[in-house]
């Protein structure tokens, strides 16, 4: 019993990963331009007595714009799902793989083993994303 819980676990867990790994992902992008102008202007003036004086005048007339935009990575358009349970005779083990058919309507075959009692069962799916 607890050796099934345990299987239940594991598959439970790689089922979440892998729909982790599935989700649609966010793409954000920055783009930051930058453009220098300095100007620098060096003004040197002559006193009569003789003495020279320089003064330096800085000028930044520099821009800077930046803009961020984010965007939805589309997924994959099929879905692996691993599936366990009972029927109160043994565990059951098995695979669900669907398409998108028409916009959010999926379709989807699954199937059943309980390696137990070596049964089986196969079916078909519909769903609805939302």
């Amino acid at each position: 019993m607890l050796k099934q819980i345990g299987y239940g676990l594991v598959i439970f867990a790689l089922g979440l990963a892998l729909g982790y790994w599935l989700m649609p992902k966010k793409e954000v992008v920055k783009t930051v331009e930058k453009q220098v102008d300095r100007v620098v202007t060096i003004v040197r003036t002559v006193k009569p007595d003789g003495t020279i004086t320089e003064e330096k005048v800085i000028t930044d007339k520099s821009k800077e714009t930046s803009s961020d935009s984010t965007k939805m990575v589309k997924g994959s358009k099929y879905s692996l799902s691993v599936l366990a349970g009972t029927d109160f005779r043994g565990p059951l083990y098995g695979l669900h793989v669907n398409k998108e058919f028409i916009g959010p309507i999926t379709i989807g075959v699954f199937g059943l083993a309980n390696p137990a009692l070596s049964n089986g069962a196969l079916g078909v799916s519909l769903g609805l994303n939302f």
